[in-house]
């Protein structure tokens, strides 16, 4: 399903910093609770989604490797969307760890996301959260 494509890249941006913190959490749960895309998702199944992203991160040893397994079945406007929505991940805690950008960086050339939109999505987030560090 696609939904659960763009959920995995948002559990993959939390845990870009092997640390995923409540605020990260709060975000995700945010975006699957309003989103009319995750409508068929509640708490027990974004748990079971966590789960399935630790697995596949134990066997593709990285956040970015699993992210890229995720993208082959992503079309381009998922690609767009969860790209976006990592974005928020990431600046939930109103910094970009460096762990972060490489990870954001490595998911634009992955989901094949134009120089535009990838700075459409930059200059929105800092709107939202000024004086953003890391960006």
């Amino acid at each position: 399903m696609s939904e659960e494509n763009i959920l995995h890249i948002m559990i993959f941006a939390a845990a870009a910093d092997e640390d995923i913190k409540d605020v990260e959490v709060m975000k995700i749960m945010s975006v699957t609770n309003t989103h009319p895309q995750f409508r068929n998702h509640n708490q027990k199944s974004i748990i079971e989604q966590t789960r399935t992203c630790l697995d596949m991160l134990d066997k593709c040893g990285s956040v970015e490797a699993c992210a890229q397994e995720v993208a082959t079945r992503m079309n381009e406007g998922e690609k767009i969307m969860a790209y976006s929505l990592a974005w928020e991940i990431c600046a939930a805690d109103y910094v970009i760890h460096k762990s972060e950008k490489i990870f954001l960086d490595h998911l634009k050339t992955t989901c094949n996301v134009s120089e535009q939109i990838a700075e459409a999505v930059r200059v929105s987030i800092c709107a939202r959260c000024p004086n953003l560090p890391g960006v």
